[in-house]
């Protein structure tokens, strides 16, 4: 039975959080300037961030956070798509030193032609660089096409790091358009190739990674895997070769 929204306040302590951010908004100036540094070097310092992270800039509050993390230390980079915003708000990005964010659309052709399929590949190829990210539209054409743009956003993520943040595409339902989100079904390549990785080399990290990127937290898988690994360090360390046998 699905649970109400009183028993999942109750799971996820709802009421102590809310009282203690109560508390928080009620103490001096100084106190939350302090609170905030500690929180901000918290999550810069997470193994899981490692101070890999930057400011995604828009307006007065994101504005406000650059500022802040200089101000104490952390010199984020700081992203934007600027050009959405109002000239005002541009001319303050420029002053900031904030980078535009550039979106760049890459039209793939319709066809099952192996010429087109070629131009196809090397036209996103060209465009997308290391470390972007990409969004894939699989609305309409043939499956070909589909299964290239798949085939390529792997070869991209594998070589040059590029992270696929959504795959989408649209159906008619009566006059209408719905959108889906597909992203999880792409990301079930990332667990084959976890699986792949553990039966070939008994480690984790793949599985982790996946793990992580699905937002899984149940403690008893995660502990699992942690177990499995350091079996495998254990055998790795404990490896010996074998004695020639024609010696006593």
């Amino acid at each position: 039975m699905k649970e109400n929204v009183l028993e999942r306040n109750a799971r996820m302590d709802t009421d102590r959080k809310i009282a203690d951010f109560r508390v928080k908004q009620q103490m001096d100036y100084a106190f939350k300037m302090k609170y905030a540094r500690i929180r901000a070097w918290e999550f810069y310092n997470h193994p899981d961030v490692a101070g890999n992270c930057y400011v995604a800039v828009g307006g007065l509050d994101s504005i406000t956070l650059l500022l802040f993390l200089r101000s104490i230390g952390i010199d984020v980079p700081a992203v934007s798509v600027s050009s959405l915003e109002d000239k005002s708000i541009q001319r303050v990005h420029k002053q900031l030193g904030v980078q535009p964010e550039q979106l760049v659309a890459v039209s793939v052709p319709d066809s099952m032609e192996e010429a087109d399929q070629t131009r196809a590949i090397s036209a996103v190829l060209e465009q997308v660089a290391e470390n972007d990210n990409l969004y894939i539209d699989l609305s309409g054409g043939m499956r070909d096409t589909a299964t290239l743009l798949l085939i390529v956003a792997r070869y991209l993520k594998d070589i040059r790091m590029v992270q696929t943040k959504k795959v989408l595409y649209s159906e008619l339902k009566g006059n209408s358009s719905v959108v889906r989100d597909s992203t999880g079904l792409y990301n079930l390549m990332d667990l084959i190739t976890a699986v792949d990785a553990f039966f070939s080399t008994g480690t984790t990290e793949k599985l982790k990674a996946y793990m992580k990127q699905t937002g899984e937290t149940d403690p008893d898988i995660l502990n699992l895997l942690d177990r499995i690994d350091h079996f495998a360090d254990d055998l790795a360390l404990y490896r010996k070769p074998l004695p020639d046998q024609g010696q006593d």
